[in-house]
């Protein structure tokens, strides 16, 4: 049967559990701290009294004595003398190795480390790890594999070297070794001891996707910051042109990327990834000038609109340069043109635009023709009223700056029956010349007979675009006999709302002034003081407007 070891002190009691001992007649017994030694005929155990376990294990043939001698452990037989002493843990370690109980190395050198801590201990614990961790790998045991890299916080670098270096008998086991190294890879990326190898994890998690011809999810990666160039000139490499050209932006090239996007949009490249939305998406962000131009004027074509957007919304481009690259677009070079402030060579620019619309017939140049005419001075209608045809004769009208607005109004009405143009007039005008708006709304009839359709929408315009600045009694005696109460209700309420504040203004005016003069009478009471009731004219303007619009007497 087993027996038990027991250490007990000099007064009897245990301080350590009991070990175990084999069913063996022992024949010697020594102690040497922290071991015992064990002779029975045939073995030797050395047992640690630390962890209470039988550390090695011998054959003796013969054995006959097992004694101790000044801290020394002698074994005999009858012939021969032997010192005995424990292998040391390395040798242990090592000697676990070599039969591959690599689990059982490790918790052998752990527990000397427990006991022994130093960091030397902690060195070498670590290289066994990674030693045990590459043998793993060899044996294709990728889980235990990764636990021991992660913990002993291996060199990616290093990992993936060692893990390139071992055979693979067939593509399975080389599918199999990607797939480890790219979940270890993904994995450790954003630890702590990963972050100094970044861009190496990063630009070999490249190279495995493109093995698997889908880069995509990988270049998609939450902070993916690779080897930018190495990576991108893999990707040309690999014919993923378009993902090399985003590689070759993110890393500061402006150059490479729009040089490959060029010959991809040309199809001087082929690229079944290549996604020009992507691309305009990145024009915006071009931080050359020169550079946006040169790409704008290959992707005109391709993309007009969005083109004509970017130009818009980046101040500082050499408008000459600009114009050369809009060169040939007419509605792409005015709306550029719009979009500058207004100056003389502008101005002639887009007005040859719009006369050459208005000739094909388009309506909105003429719109727009007129509008601008208004805004520049004298010497450029003079230069355009030479270039209109003779046909035009409301915009040659417009043009002369010989003549006053009022004329001109009264010519384009009456003779020309342009009541478009007199509305454009008078929306030019009104600021500066109120007045010029009854000349125009004089001239509206609403009679069923008339050649003016739609002039109750014109007058509500109109009177809407007077607002307060003219005297509504000149309004009211300038409106058409006809104009019923619901074209000019609102220009009326304003009218009456704008005459009471006025009203409310002069009764406060003369509560101020009536105090004062009472404190001056009192300081002069010879002076004879003259009230002016400065409210009575403002009445009357209520009251003709109530007349005007049969209101009962107030």
């Amino acid at each position: 049967m087993d027996g038990l070891l027991i250490s007990v002190t000099e007064q009897g009691v245990s301080t350590r559990p009991p070990l175990v001992i084999p069913s063996i007649a022992v024949s010697a017994l020594v102690y040497n701290a922290p071991y015992v030694y064990i002779r029975s005929s045939e073995d030797m155990w050395i047992v640690s009294l630390e962890d209470a376990r039988i550390s090695q294990s011998l054959k003796v043939d013969e054995g006959k004595v097992l004694c101790s001698l000044d801290g020394e452990i002698f074994a005999a037989s009858k012939q021969k003398l032997f010192t005995v002493s424990m292998t040391s843990v390395e040798k242990q370690v090592d000697v676990l190795i070599s039969h591959h109980k690599f689990e059982e190395a490790l918790a052998l050198y752990e527990r000397n480390l427990k006991q022994h801590f130093s960091d030397d201990n902690l060195s070498n614990f670590v290289a066994l790890k990674k030693k045990v961790a590459f043998q793993y790998l060899e044996e294709h045991n990728f889980e235990k594999a990764a636990e021991l890299l992660i913990s002993a916080e291996i060199d990616p670098q290093e990992v993936v070297t060692n893990s390139l270096s071992l055979p693979a008998e067939s593509d399975s086991e080389t599918q199999e070794r990607n797939q480890f190294l790219e979940e270890y890879l993904l994995q450790i990326r954003d630890y702590r001891f990963a972050l100094s190898s970044r861009s190496f994890i990063d630009s070999y998690l490249l190279e495995l996707y493109v093995a698997k011809d889908n880069p995509e999810p990988i270049l998609s990666l939450e902070n993916y910051h690779p080897d930018y160039a190495e990576s991108a000139a893999f990707l040309e490499n690999s014919g993923y042109h378009h993902y090399a050209a985003q590689l070759w932006l993110q890393g500061g090239d402006e150059k490479k990327a729009w040089a490959i996007w060029k010959r991809l949009s040309s199809e001087e490249l082929k690229d079944a990834c290549f996604k020009p939305e992507e691309v305009l998406e990145c024009m915006p962000n071009i931080s050359d000038n020169q550079l946006l131009l040169d790409v704008i004027s290959w992707m005109i074509t391709l993309r007009p609109e969005q083109c004509i957007k970017v130009i818009l919304s980046t101040p500082g481009l050499d408008t000459l340069a600009v114009k050369h690259v809009l060169d040939g677009d007419v509605k792409l070079m005015r709306l550029y043109l719009e979009s500058l402030p207004l100056t003389e060579d502008i101005a002639k620019d887009l007005c040859e635009i719009y006369i050459k619309g208005m000739i094909s017939g388009d309506t909105c140049c003429r719109y727009r023709f007129r509008r601008l005419i208004l805004k520049v001075n004298p010497a450029v209608r003079r230069a355009i009223h030479d270039q209109l045809p003779a046909d035009y004769g409301v915009e040659r009208l417009l043009c002369d700056s010989s003549q006053s607005a009022a004329d001109v109004l009264d010519k384009v009405v009456t003779i020309y029956r342009d009541y478009d143009a007199a509305e454009t007039i008078c929306s030019h005008f009104s600021p500066s010349q109120p007045d010029i708006c009854l000349n125009l709304l004089k001239y509206m009839e609403l009679d069923k007979n008339s050649d003016l359709p739609d002039a109750a929408a014109r007058i509500h315009s109109l009177l809407k675009c007077m607002g307060e600045a003219v005297d509504s009694r000149k309004v009211i005696n300038v409106l058409p006999p006809s104009s019923g109460f619901e074209q000019v209700s609102d220009f009326l309420k304003r009218s009456v709302a704008s005459v009471q504040k006025e009203q409310q203004i002069a009764h406060s005016m003369v509560s101020l002034l009536e105090r004062s003069i009472k404190r001056e009478k009192e300081n002069l009471p010879n002076k004879k003081i003259v009230f002016l009731d400065l409210s009575e004219q403002l009445i009357e303007n209520v009251l003709d407007i109530a007349n005007w619009c049969g209101w009962p007497a107030f």
